[in-house]
């Protein structure tokens, strides 16, 4: 009986407070995750937001505090800073990304105080 509420337990808080919500999702100069972009799309982009999926309208009580972008096959890792702005070395990863997947990761606080992680994942074409 414990280890089934242990688990339960361990579930149940590794859900809550992390992720987004089924309608708020991180944006990469309209990537999400698991999509799949070109080139130049990748290297027109200076920051990340969260955008609202229903209206499409970026979600501004959702701040960005810091994160993390690596490059499938890249050495290193780039750093988004506050406000989702990208680092020189983030940028320097983006333009070695053309046929790689990209993992984006941040730490943000939301509209109640509360700071969560989550992260998107999506793929640049040569």
């Amino acid at each position: 009986m414990k280890r089934r509420l242990l688990l339960l337990t361990v579930i149940f808080f590794s859900t809550w407070g992390f992720g987004q919500g089924k309608d708020l999702v991180l944006n990469l100069c309209g990537i999400k995750d698991g999509d799949t972009t070109t080139f130049a799309n990748v290297m027109a982009c200076d920051s990340l937001n969260f955008v609202n999926l229903s209206s499409g309208l970026p979600s501004p009580g959702y701040a960005i505090t810091e994160g993390e972008i690596i490059v499938a096959g890249v050495p290193g890792i780039g750093f988004v800073r506050s406000g989702g702005k990208f680092e020189g070395k983030a940028t320097s990863l983006f333009s070695l990304a053309a046929g790689r997947k990209v993992w984006v990761s941040v730490k943000y606080k939301r509209p109640d105080g509360i700071t969560a992680m989550t992260q998107m994942i999506f793929f640049v074409l040569k």
